[in-house]
């Protein structure tokens, strides 16, 4: 993770390494490393890279929000869209993190439309709360 966030935030490196790192395990107790790549991926969020880093993580918090332990999970609907503090479920802080580039796209220009197509498909509690 220290390669990618230590680049460049539009580079692809950043997307190789979130893919590879983020929402392997249901808990996000890697200290600071993984939201600073997060943070990574929004901050080089342009129009050419945005369907990737979108579907991408769309991807790991669908995995999550459709896993058995999602049951034992409880949710606020304020942690997606305001601040973690103490926050550790992956799921939670990726779909925080998802609502936030899709917040940004809208500013680059990304019609809702295609977010919608981005992101539909997460099932369970946490998709319902999703919206674009």
């Amino acid at each position: 993770m220290s390669v990618a966030n230590a680049a460049d935030p539009t580079d692809p490196i950043v997307t190789r390494v979130a893919n590879s790192v983020l929402g392997a395990d249901r808990r996000m107790d890697g200290g600071r490393q993984p939201i600073v790549l997060l943070e990574h991926l929004e901050s080089g969020l342009s129009l050419e890279n945005a369907a990737e880093r979108i579907t991408l993580l769309a991807a790991k918090v669908r995995r999550l929000a459709n896993a058995e332990a999602m049951k034992y999970t409880a949710l606020d609907i304020t942690a997606l869209t305001a601040g973690l503090d103490q926050e550790h479920e992956a799921v939670v802080i990726l779909a925080h993190h998802l609502l936030r580039l899709a917040a940004r796209a809208r500013e680059l220009g990304v019609p809702t439309r295609q977010l919608r197509d981005w992101i539909n498909n997460i099932g369970g509690e946490i998709g319902e709360r999703i919206t674009c």
